[in-house]
C-alpha cells in the first residue's frame, strides 16, 4: 500500500511539474493570408517623363481580409521609396488604382519600379516589377 501511495505522488508531482512548465502562449494564431499581387497595368506609359508625369497603374490583387483599401502602397525606384494612398480596392479581389509622381531626378531610358502594398491589417504582398520606359 505505501509503494502504491508512493507512485501515486509521484505521478501526480510529475504531472505538475508538466503542466507547470507549458507557457500559456495564448493558443495557436489563425492562418495568415497576406495580400497578393497578380498583375498590373500602366494606364499612361507611352508618357512618362521626369518631374512632369503622374504614373497611374492598375494593380489586380487578392485580399482575402478585405482591407486593401484601407491600405498603402509602396513604390521603390531609383530616387527613393514613396508612398500612395490604395483607390477602388474594397473587395477581396479586384484591380487596385495607385498613382505616383515621377522625381525630376530620374534619367531617361528604362526605369525599374518596385511596387509592394500593406493591407488595413498590416499584411504586407509579395512584390511586382514594373519597368518604364522614361523620355
Amino acid at each position: 500500500m505505501r509503494n502504491t501511495q508512493t507512485i501515486y505522488i509521484l505521478l501526480l508531482a510529475l504531472t505538475a511539474l508538466v503542466l507547470s512548465s507549458c507557457g500559456g502562449g495564448g493558443g495557436p494564431t489563425g492562418p495568415s493570408n497576406p495580400p497578393q499581387l497578380t498583375g498590373y497595368l500602366v494606364e499612361n506609359e507611352q508618357e512618362v517623363r521626369p518631374g512632369s508625369t503622374t504614373i497611374v497603374v492598375r494593380i489586380d490583387y487578392i485580399d482575402m481580409s478585405r482591407t486593401m483599401q484601407d491600405g498603402v502602397a509602396y513604390i521603390t525606384y531609383s530616387e527613393g521609396t514613396y508612398t500612395s494612398t490604395i483607390s477602388n480596392a474594397a473587395a477581396a479581389s479586384g484591380t487596385m488604382l495607385i498613382s505616383f509622381d515621377l522625381s525630376p531626378l530620374v534619367k531617361p531610358g528604362e526605369l525599374l519600379v518596385e511596387v509592394w502594398v500593406q493591407n488595413g491589417n498590416g499584411e504586407s504582398s509579395n512584390t511586382i516589377q514594373i519597368l518604364l520606359n522614361v523620355t
